[in-house]
């Protein structure tokens, strides 16, 4: 939360490293982004463990051509989240950051054991896709999105589809979190020759405490 009377924040404010975006602290400059991003990544790893346990390869996610099975990846992810979601969100609603943080850090796990690599807020022709996964020179791009309306909703695919277009590709993901889903589901579209994969994520777990 933006609180301009925290010394903490107020410094970093004042030094032009955070923004108040809608209450929140956010970081608007990508530079200054990539090198927190980068900083704090490797020290937040409790969820290793869940993430991928001792019996988790990349294998089962690779096909014949030793390309990305993203949505069989996905699947796995989904596993996670229903396992640990109820301690991961504590039925709070978080910043958008907070959730591509999370699907970053899961999906690292799994490419850079095929010397993969996961980049946040990648410029993509002008703009900046939330994660793109270059896997032997084959690129996957995700955006991420919380808690949108209907409209943010057909804006975010849009978007997404115009990244795709620029890229050159054929498909790409667009992953939806969301308190206000009963459940989690998986949907396509295609329109011109792009396919786009859509999952909605489940957010509303029942804290911790709560449950008997």
């Amino acid at each position: 939360e933006f609180n301009i009377y925290d010394e903490n924040i107020k410094f970093l404010y004042l030094n032009g490293v955070i923004d108040n975006c809608e209450g929140i602290c956010c970081v608007k400059v990508p530079l200054y982004y990539k090198a927190l991003y980068a900083r704090f990544k490797p020290e937040i790893n409790g969820e290793k463990t869940y993430m991928a346990t001792i019996k988790d390869t990349i294998k089962p996610y690779l096909k014949e051509d030793g390309t990305l099975d993203l949505n069989k990846l996905m699947k796995r992810y989904i596993r996670y989240i229903k396992e640990r979601g109820a301690v991961m969100f504590k039925g709070r609603n978080y910043y958008e950051g907070v959730y591509q943080y999370n699907l970053d850090q899961f999906l690292s796990l799994y490419v850079e054991a095929v010397d993969g690599k996961v980049y946040p807020e990648t410029q993509v022709g002008g703009g900046r896709i939330d994660l793109l996964i270059n896997i032997h020179n084959q690129e996957y791009l995700i955006e991420v999105k919380a808690n949108i309306t209907g409209n943010d909703y057909e804006k975010s695919k849009k978007q997404i589809k115009e990244y795709i277009k620029r890229k050159g590709l054929k498909e790409g993901w667009l992953v939806i979190y969301s308190d206000t889903i009963k459940d989690f589901e998986y949907i396509t579209e295609e329109e011109n020759g792009i396919k786009l994969h859509i999952w909605f994520i489940k957010t509303n777990f029942e804290c911790p405490s709560k449950i008997k």
